[in-house]
């Protein structure tokens, strides 16, 4: 089957690629990554080894909001197998933690995620504040009951 656009509006394009695998991976695009076609973050291995996938890639480094992922939940949701897998790094890596169990994962893996990047919850760190929105990223902090139910964390300091 073709990879199709299966949800798009202003801040994020939602990509599937048939596979035949009996899970489905669903990948975050980082920071810098933007649409392109029907492309997904780790298309390459994904096409190769036949993997069912979804890919969530932002427009701009948005850091997924959340209005966009509620929009976009039950599009993903339809397509997920019973076992789906999470996968991101930073700004993907926070997208598996928050939107893991809205969307029906039930594995992550975050790669240097940030819980968050609101300057009053992480004055110390301000390597992201210049992409805080107060409009698209309120509330935006990862809270117990977002993330998939068996998560790894892999980060560096």
């Amino acid at each position: 089957m073709t990879p199709r656009i299966v949800f798009e509006d202003e801040e994020i394009r939602v990509v599937h690629r048939p596979g035949a695998t009996a899970y489905s991976l669903l990948t975050f695009a980082a920071l810098a990554h933007r649409p392109k076609d029907t492309w997904i973050w780790a298309g390459p291995p994904v096409e190769k080894l036949g993997i069912e996938a979804i890919g969530v890639i932002a427009k701009r480094e948005n850091w997924y909001p959340a209005a966009s992922m509620q929009a976009a939940a039950p599009a993903i949701r339809a397509l997920l197998r019973p076992r789906a897998i999470g996968y991101g790094y930073s700004m993907g890596g926070y997208a598996v933690l928050k939107y893991g169990r809205l969307l029906g994962l039930t594995h992550g893996l975050a790669v240097s995620p940030q819980v968050t990047i609101d300057p009053a919850e992480v004055p110390q760190d301000r390597r992201f504040h210049r992409y805080f929105n107060p409009l698209l990223n309120a509330d935006m902090a990862v809270r117990h009951g977002d993330s998939p139910p068996l998560v790894f964390v892999a980060g560096d300091s």
